[in-house]
């Protein structure tokens, strides 16, 4: 389970070890050094990378001028630098230590000895310019507190407690050495024994949210039929980046998982699972396998059926939305909203399947004759990644089977907001899902989390889409079983309808 930004082990600004509480919140020495020196100097410019902008995490990635807005954010004080901070080091001590120092027999004579000759020492620098009273003086222009027997007893007190802690360590080290050396004890030290096993994958890392959620769902729900920790490896910039976006989205799922900041180990062998993206593996096989560090090679894992039943769980994971939609309609007890995802831009001349309008409109007629409810609105809300194309649909109408014409320009609306505002607009609002082009991702999660559970697709087996003859997905399993798939009437070839 990764560890927040917030929590008391790490630093807030890095999540680094942690060193204390210098400057405020709870960070490290790195950052503890870098924000005192930034607050001297008061030379960093402002920001040419955008690099608050990005969202990055790794303070490698980003320029002084972030990290030390990081710093600000998280709460360290520019105020709680002191002026022996603002002066740099001390002046390195004298060579010649006094005889009755550290490499004289620590006891209390010798301490006693030392705070006389250093009380002699200093005696001129406590001589008062201005008796103020009999308990204060005036030095510098200003006040200090005569130090009383009590202080002398209890600063003699503590550096007792102190010295007795490190002779009792000595003697411990001591006593070891001997053991050994007489054989009683092996020369061994204990080592703590990792009995825990994880579980993770190479990651389509540079894909886009909906693969992340398909790639992420897969390996919680892998990790716990194997009885494995899941497991993510920041490797590159791009893991970054997909760690951010879907923590964005759907936190309680990245939580579960072990972040590493570093690269898989050069020692830990891949295993060959899932080598294809949208045909099922059985996880079952992987359980003979006793490696502590189970990598496996495929990624994507688009299939429903790593993660069955696991719905509500996975809804439950997402964040609570901040976007009111403010331009968009809400579902309630007077609107009942189709929410229909088009993607066009990425797909044209990939070999996935890109619908006609044609098709698009007939669709759209088919499924709000199938799902029209009495004494409501029926609107429609249009999701794509082109903009211009879906602006020229509401220009068009079309004709429903009660003789009411659905004029689209008055009774649908385009969503422009963000890929996971988007998803979670559809958890919220949408009571039918309908995503016409059938391997998009970000369309199936679409209809996956709606409010409405009740999902169309284009039915791929009848496109030219060539991720079937290609033998890369299996429709059992990509699509779950109770969506509804529509096609072309092989009649007319113009009215759609669900595929038998």
């Amino acid at each position: 389970m990764s560890v927040s930004p917030s929590s008391p082990d790490i630093c807030a600004v890095c999540g680094g070890l942690p060193n204390g509480r210098r400057y405020g919140p709870i960070t490290c020495l790195g950052c503890i050094v870098f924000f005192r020196r930034a607050v001297q100097d008061d030379k960093l410019g402002k920001c040419e990378k955008d690099c608050l902008y990005k969202n990055i995490r790794d303070l490698k990635f980003i320029c002084r001028s972030c990290r030390l807005q990081r710093c600000l954010i998280a709460g360290m004080n520019p105020d709680a630098i002191r002026l022996r901070d603002k002066l740099g080091p001390r002046r390195p001590k004298q060579t010649q230590m006094d005889s009755c120092s550290l490499k004289t027999d620590r006891d209390l004579t010798s301490l006693l000895v030392l705070q006389k000759k250093q009380r002699n020492l200093h005696k001129r620098y406590c001589k008062p310019k201005l008796n103020v009273s009999e308990t204060l003086i005036m030095i510098k222009q200003k006040l200090y507190r005569r130090a009383s027997s009590y202080d002398i007893e209890l600063v003699l007190k503590i550096v007792l407690i102190l010295l007795t802690a490190s002779s009792e360590n000595y003697i411990k080290a001591i006593t070891f050495r001997v053991l050994r050396s007489l054989g009683i004890m092996s020369a061994e030290r204990k080592v703590y024994e990792d009995h825990n096993r994880y579980l993770s994958s190479n990651l389509a890392a540079s894909s886009r949210l909906g693969n992340h959620i398909f790639e992420l769902s897969a390996l919680l729900a892998m990790s716990r039929k194997l009885e494995r920790i899941p497991t993510f490896f920041i490797q590159d910039n791009w893991h970054d980046l997909m760690l951010q976006d879907t923590d964005i989205l759907i936190p309680g799922l990245v939580d579960h998982f072990l972040i590493i900041n570093e690269t898989v180990p050069a020692s830990v062998v891949p295993v060959d699972f899932h080598m294809v993206c949208c045909i099922f593996d059985d996880p079952e096989k992987l359980k003979n396998n006793t490696d502590q560090y189970l990598h496996i090679k495929g990624t994507h894992f688009q299939s429903w059926k790593y993660f069955p039943r696991m719905r509500n769980e996975l809804i439950g994971y997402l964040k609570k939305p901040t976007n009111m939609h403010p331009d968009l309609p809400k579902s309630d007890y007077l609107n009942f909203l189709t929410c229909i995802h088009i993607r066009r831009t990425d797909f044209v001349g990939t070999g996935s399947h890109v619908p006609e309008i044609d098709f698009i409109l007939s669709a759209m007629k088919y499924v709000e004759d199938r799902e029209k409810r009495k004494g409501m609105r029926m609107l429609t809300v249009f999701f794509g990644d082109d903009i211009s194309y879906l602006e020229s649909l509401q220009n068009e109408t079309f004709v429903l089977k009660t003789n009411r014409v659905k004029n689209l320009k008055t009774e649908s609306f385009i969503s422009k907001d963000s890929p996971s505002d988007s998803l979670l607009f559809s958890r919220h609002h949408c009571d039918v899902v309908m995503f016409t082009a059938p391997h998009s991702t970000f369309g199936w999660w679409m209809g996956y989390f709606s409010k409405g559970n009740q999902v169309y697709y284009t039915d791929i087996r009848y496109t030219n889409d060539t991720a079937i003859p290609q033998g890369v997905l299996i429709q059992d399993d990509y699509f779950p079983p109770h969506w509804i798939p529509v096609r072309y009437n092989s009649r007319d070839n113009a009215t759609v309808h669900e595929t038998l």
